[in-house]
């Protein structure tokens, strides 16, 4: 991602110090399970008003059920009155500092590879909330980094969420140690390495 830039979403958003700021970014299509998050919001907030979701990204123009998803999306947002939780931030090129401004990263993928957002939030200390699709389970420690849950588990992905929320010292320590955790294995200094390494013992 890029560098930052001074940008403040808490400002942007008029959101206080104490709010609780978890965040998705992705491409918005049914795959990336932006729904799901929305509506373990909708539970979320009944007991803990002051946790908002930003959803950081746009639909596929070129695909009309992106651009359908994306609608329903924010359709289903305004019928339960949650407007003033979810705030769709379409196209952000401030990546970096809105990691610096959320406490929770999350992701209800039901698809993935190995997540760049995830690796970055990591790197951002930042406790992630994610689900166990392609390689996240690498990525995270369960319990110790972070929380995997299956995809459309509204259930378990609430549960982890609650457990962060009324527990900041677990996020710090979570957050912490994912850093740890792609700085050893993940990074792109590790990943050279691993390259170069490669390249030697085909030479030797």
């Amino acid at each position: 991602f890029e560098l930052t830039s001074g940008i403040s979403i808490r400002d942007e958003l008029n959101l206080s110090s104490t709010d609780i700021l978890i965040m998705i970014a992705s491409i918005v299509t049914p795959l990336k399970g932006q729904i799901d998050l929305i509506k373990a919001m909708d539970l979320l907030v009944r007991t803990n008003s002051n946790i908002h979701l930003l959803v950081v990204g746009v639909p596929l123009e070129s695909h009309s059920d992106s651009i359908a998803y994306d609608s329903r999306l924010k359709q289903y947002t305004k019928e339960k009155k949650l407007s003033n939780n979810v705030h769709f931030l379409g196209w952000r090129t401030d990546m970096r500092d809105l990691l610096q401004d959320v406490d929770i990263y999350v992701s209800g993928s039901y698809s993935e590879s190995f997540p760049v957002a995830v690796r970055e939030a990591m790197l951002f200390e930042k406790p992630v909330v994610v689900t166990n699709v392609g390689g996240t389970f690498e990525l995270v420690k369960v319990g110790v980094s972070g929380f995997l849950f299956t995809p459309g588990d509204i259930e378990s992905f609430v549960q982890h969420i609650k457990q962060l929320i009324q527990n900041p010292k677990l996020r710090a320590s979570m957050g912490k140690e994912g850093k740890l955790i792609i700085e050893k294995s993940f990074s792109t200094k590790v990943y050279i390495n691993n390259f170069e390494n490669m390249v030697l013992s085909i030479c030797q």
